[in-house]
């Protein structure tokens, strides 16, 4: 286009230039009153030297008009590109309100979906029961977002199929009524994103369209599919699917992927929130168990009965049977505590007084109720006690055996402690010595009352008590065997307990590192005592004590004399080489040796070849 400008506006320059020399030829031909033909032109230009200034005019002329030309094809170029940059801003602000109306929707679209997603999640948080949360979810997000369908899928514990928990669809739930699970990793996109903890989207074109060949939802288009997880963990599947083709845009899959983040940490907590109510509630039943056995332990056999008159508050064994007459002058409110009927408050008014009100029933009950409280307390207290007992008993058992690098004081010790604190006739300690299979008495702690007979000997142990005693008390069980000496499990140790009067014989292995090194054996003679569950309990504590007791203190006497033997071998080393002369090698060596093995007589002696 601009060179075209540019040789027109030329063109016409040389051809209006040549106007000039053709005016001026005319006009010399007609002043000379010459004949129009070649000749009169050729003298018309040779006879006047103007005419060749004058016949350079279309040069001239030409070159401006190209000039011409050039700025008039700028001018147009110029034009040109201001109405196209007119044009262009034209459409930019065409463009930008599109864009704007576009982005006008979009925002509006994700401020609703956003508050639909704090409604959904809101309302799932509030939701403690699971099932009831997944319901409420499924349909909330359904009808927030108008969706077709939306599924939750839960993953099994585990990880190999995905379930279907909870739908809003007619046809989800008769998948749900169907039991519909699919297999993690190999079955539809909720396999695979419960599989790789990744969203998938699906449509129904392509290769993806095989997912929706399912007769239960025919009119679903487009799915999507995004994993529930919780601290990396995949939980389960939030399952949607649309009707619409190409439904789910990334802001959309954005938003759902943040809801279900959501919908996750609602099912964990529930999850948790259940499994916490269910520790709960079993600690209380094992509470409540444990404080039925205390009271049934504390009240077996027993009957404790007050009753008051305006004279006295004496003890009786039972409620005299005349109170207990069922009319409207008794007044009866039980005492309980968890479920366990400690007992019970019984008044009586006489004949001549009026019946007891409603108001009186009331106070009763609930004296009735702090009365029980305060037993509970009592007892609770009392336990505690007891605990802090035993456990300082255990912390002076500790303290007194680490004392200890003996193994005979320490075992003597400890079984006078135990005997005092059990309150028994004896207390005897059994090691083994496993490669000799032979088991001996250690210690025997005696009542300082009991006679001289009852007090152990070495010799009137069974010979077999080795493998009796390992083959039954060789576990970590602590046992109480009553009329010990006609029990037929323990025949071998018989006449041994008739020996020493014993009636009951209580028994807790010394178990150390795997290996049992022998047992404490508390033994009584009143056939009336028993043993409780909380004294077991201590013996068996007690007996662990004694066991890493003994395996220290052993090994203390071991290192001690693995250094005494090396201490007397050095010096016996170092005499020996203060002197070269071998006679007094000779007797420096016997008697060395002789007085550090206790040896009343020794000898050495160099043999020649001979023999002699």
């Amino acid at each position: 286009m601009k060179r075209k400008v540019i040789l027109q506006y030329t063109l016409f320059g040389v051809l209006f230039g040549f106007l000039f020399p053709l005016i001026a030829t005319v006009w010399g031909i007609y002043a000379r009153d010459l004949p129009f033909n070649m000749a009169s032109i050729v003298v018309a230009q040779t006879s006047d030297p103007l005419y060749w200034m004058i016949d350079s005019a279309p040069f001239f002329l030409g070159l401006f008009a190209c000039y011409g030309g050039i700025r008039h094809s700028q001018a147009l170029q110029l034009n040109q590109e201001l109405e196209l940059g007119i044009q262009e801003r034209s459409e930019m602000v065409s463009q930008l309100e599109s864009l704007r109306s576009n982005l006008v929707q979009v925002v509006e679209k994700q401020v609703v979906q956003l508050k639909a997603s704090a409604r959904v999640a809101r309302e799932a948080a509030a939701i403690h029961d699971l099932q009831e949360m997944l319901n409420r979810t499924a349909t909330l997000i359904s009808d927030q977002f108008a969706f077709y369908h939306t599924g939750i899928f839960l993953v099994d514990e585990r990880s190999e199929f995905a379930l279907l928990y909870a739908t809003n669809s007619e046809g989800g739930q008769r998948m749900l009524e169907r039991g519909h699970r699919l297999k993690v990793s190999e079955e539809g996109i909720v396999g695979f994103v419960a599989a790789h903890n990744t969203p998938r989207v699906a449509l129904d074109v392509g290769d993806d369209a095989v997912f929706f060949n399912n007769p239960d939802l025919p009119e679903t288009h487009s799915e999507v599919a995004l994993p529930l997880s919780v601290r990396g963990r995949v939980i389960g599947v939030l399952d949607v699917q649309s009707t619409q083709a190409a439904a789910f845009t990334e802001d959309d899959i954005e938003i759902l992927r943040q809801l279900a983040d959501q919908v996750a940490l609602a099912i964990d907590n529930a999850r948790l929130l259940n499994q916490s109510q269910a520790s709960l509630e079993q600690m209380e039943t094992l509470y409540n168990r444990q404080v039925q056995s205390s009271w049934q332990k504390r009240l077996a056999g027993q009957s404790v009965t007050y009753t008051y008159n305006p004279l006295w508050i004496k003890t009786a064994t039972r409620i005299d049977p005349t109170y207990l007459q069922e009319d409207s002058h008794l007044l009866n409110a039980p005492i309980s505590v968890r479920g366990q009927r400690l007992g019970r408050l019984v008044f009586r008014r006489d004949a001549d007084q009026p019946a007891w009100s409603d108001a009186e029933y009331q106070l009763l009950s609930e004296s009735a109720d702090q009365i029980a409280l305060a037993l509970e307390n009592a007892r609770l207290v009392e336990e505690a006690q007891t605990r802090s007992n035993q456990l300082q008993f255990l912390i002076e058992l500790a303290s007194a055996a680490a004392v200890h690098i003996k193994l005979e004081g320490l075992l003597a010790d400890v079984s006078q402690r135990i005997r005092a604190r059990f309150d028994v006739q004896h207390c005897g300690v059994v090691l083994f010595n496993l490669e000799k299979r032979i088991a001996t008495f250690a210690a025997d702690a005696t009542q300082p009352n009991a006679t001289a007979s009852s007090s152990f000997s070495k010799a009137s142990l069974p010979a077999d008590l080795f493998d009796f005693a390992h083959e039954m008390f060789g576990s970590e069980q602590t046992s109480a065997i009553y009329h010990v000496q006609q029990d037929p499990r323990v025949s071998v140790m018989h006449e041994f307990m008739q020996q020493r009067g014993t009636h009951t014989w209580v028994v807790a292995p010394l178990v150390s590192r795997g290996a049992v090194l022998g047992l404490i054996g508390l033994e009584e003679a009143d056939p009336l005592r028993r043993f409780d569950a909380d004294e077991l309990l201590l013996l068996e504590q007690v007996s662990r004590q004694v066991a890493s007791a003994i395996d220290v203190t052993t090994m203390v006497e071991k290192t001690s004399q693995q250094a005494s033997r090396e201490h007397q071998q050095a010096d016996i080393v170092s005499k020996l080489r203060h002197t070269t002369d071998m006679e007094m090698i000779l007797k420096t060596a016997i008697q060395e040796l002789s007085e550090t093995l206790h040896a009343r007589r020794g000898s050495i002696q160099l043999r020649g070849n001979d023999g002699n």
